[in-house]
């Protein structure tokens, strides 16, 4: 089975022999790929909608692994049991829904080695979540597919670095540390954007709105300094 170049820096980023649940799995592309490849010798896979389940169900009977992964239907991580698996990954939705399924299911990963999350936009809800909650980020990747740029993070309980400022909030503390052309491109769309974006509430009288022009500033402040530094 071919992955995408996302799904496959997830892959790399599983232990061997880890139990995985995959939250928002789709077609169970990830599980089967790593029962199949023997990284992982058991897995959940869960969807909350009917159309992915069944989808889901099909791929998995295709390959003869219905002994080896269980396909579930519901609400993020409320399919699974109190330490059934290592690892949980939740990739490809946004990083609102991202946070607040995380939020809702935190009694069921008390006892989870690893979360590996892929937010498709709105990375620092999640980032600040993780921080909030005791779990650090021990590593992050960046990937571009399409034209669009997908954050893999990497987080374990009370280890790692835990976003603090604006800044790695929003880029990522690791990816900040590592640098290098991808993350120099991210930060020049996002300086991009945030300077769009601050144009246009300058031109707005609405006092309530401070508060959030002051945020974007900084932000653009250390984006640009990131810039300046040779990210």
């Amino acid at each position: 089975m071919q992955l995408s170049k996302r799904l496959e820096t997830i892959a790399a980023c599983i232990p061997q022999n880890a139990i995985i649940a995959d939250i928002g799995t789709d077609h169970a592309c990830l599980p089967v790929y790593l029962v199949q490849k023997g990284v992982c010798p058991r897995a959940v896979a869960g969807d909350l909608n009917t159309g992915p389940v069944k989808s889901a169900r099909n791929m998995v009977k295709s390959r003869g692994l219905e002994n080896r992964i269980e396909i579930r239907q519901g609400d993020g991580l409320e399919i699974l049991k109190p330490g059934e698996v290592d690892v949980v990954i939740m990739a490809g939705m946004g990083g609102e829904l991202m946070a607040r399924l995380l939020a809702e299911g935190r009694d069921k990963i008390k006892s989870v080695q690893r979360l590996l999350l892929q937010p498709n936009n709105n990375a620092w809800n999640v980032r600040s979540w993780l921080a909030e909650n005791g779990w650090g980020i021990i590593d992050e990747h960046l990937v571009k597919e399409r034209g669009k740029f997908y954050p893999v993070i990497i987080s374990e309980q009370g280890r790692g670095l835990f976003a603090a400022d604006s800044l790695s909030l929003e880029v990522g503390p690791f990816l900040l540390q590592k640098g290098g052309p991808l993350v120099k491109e991210l930060l020049e769309q996002k300086s991009e954007n945030y300077a769009a974006i601050l144009e246009g509430l300058s031109k707005s009288k609405d006092p309530s709105l401070s508060r959030k022009k002051k945020v974007i500033k900084e932000l653009l402040q250390g984006i640009k300094g990131e810039l300046e530094r040779g990210c």
